[in-house]
């Protein structure tokens, strides 16, 4: 809305006149653990409570989704066994790795370490987290034909494409 660029990702439906949206993805949330047997490989919501949890910092709304899951299981902030929060997912994630702790993150930003088995994925039972992502740009913008162009294409092949 600012002009500070043309388009993006969000993974919350905007609520701001002006812009166009369009949902082009669903991911899930994934809770994160170093690739040990000291993890279970499934456990309930109330013995995800209990682990050493860390969190990313309030200005991702991924952390706010976190925390109304266990919210709406009876759970503050306060009641969590939260080690830490961190301002990146590449902090969180250098933290999981280093044994500290287990974290909620998005499936797209651990899979490769959950490929290369550096990570494990505890399933939460009865429990299917995730968040939807959406496309947007300011309407009415004076874009470039490329970025038209761009905007255009993905819009037609998004959807079917977005990984």
């Amino acid at each position: 809305m600012n002009d500070l660029c043309d388009f993006g990702f969000i993974c919350t439906e905007p609520r701001m006149e002006g812009l166009d949206t369009m949902k082009v993805a669903r991911d899930d949330l994934v809770l994160v653990a170093l690739n040990s047997d000291e993890f279970p490989d499934s456990i309930t919501l109330d013995e995800a409570a209990k682990l050493p949890f860390i969190m990313l910092t309030e200005k991702f709304n991924i952390r706010t989704k976190v925390l109304d899951e266990f919210k709406h299981a009876g759970y503050s902030f306060n009641d969590l066994n939260t080690v830490f929060s961190l301002d990146s997912m590449e902090s969180v994630k250098a933290s999981v790795q280093k044994g500290y702790g287990v974290s909620l993150l998005p499936y797209m930003a651990v899979k490769k370490e959950l490929y290369t088995k550096k990570f494990k994925a505890i399933e939460i039972e009865d429990r299917k987290l995730g968040y939807e992502i959406y496309f947007v740009h300011k309407k009415g913008m004076d874009s470039s034909i490329v970025e038209k162009e761009f905007m255009e294409r993905f819009k037609e092949i998004g959807k079917r494409s977005f990984c």
